[in-house]
């Protein structure tokens, strides 16, 4: 049977998961937000809505440094919860994480690993190729 500590400290171990997850959600929808208002300031239309977008551009300091930060398991839950909702396979993830996130750094060497350790913890299950999440993993 495990201990109190022990639970507490896996439920803590996936509360930050799931915030380090929420904050890179976060900081996408910044990027993108951005990348939108310039997009319509670069309009160059002279009406009071684009003067409204210029006064409250936020621009996202260091978009990236969120996916940055967060682990390799923490990237393939993030990709597969809200990009791949049917599931991807470990070289569409890896390009997921290149082209989308800006992480060139994750080898498939250190992927397959942590997609086996998801796995184990019962948060993804794999058919074939394909890794899916677990409803409620």
């Amino acid at each position: 049977m495990e201990k109190f500590s022990q639970i507490a400290a896996a439920h803590i171990r996936k509360v930050e998961e799931q915030l380090v997850a929420a904050k890179a959600r976060v900081a996408a929808l910044e990027l993108e937000l951005a990348k939108t208002k310039r997009a319509f300031e670069a309009l160059g239309e002279d009406d009071d809505a684009e003067g409204a977008v210029a006064e409250t551009a936020i621009l996202p300091s260091e978009p990236a440094n969120s996916y940055g930060r967060m682990s390799i398991k923490a990237l393939a839950m993030e990709a597969l919860q809200t990009h791949f909702r049917n599931g991807a396979t470990a070289v569409e993830l890896l390009d997921h994480f290149s082209k989308a996130y800006g992480r060139k750094d994750v080898p498939r060497t250190s992927l397959s690993p942590q997609l086996t350790i998801l796995k184990n913890e019962g948060k993804i299950n794999r058919e074939g190729l394909i890794w899916r999440v677990v409803e409620n993993g």
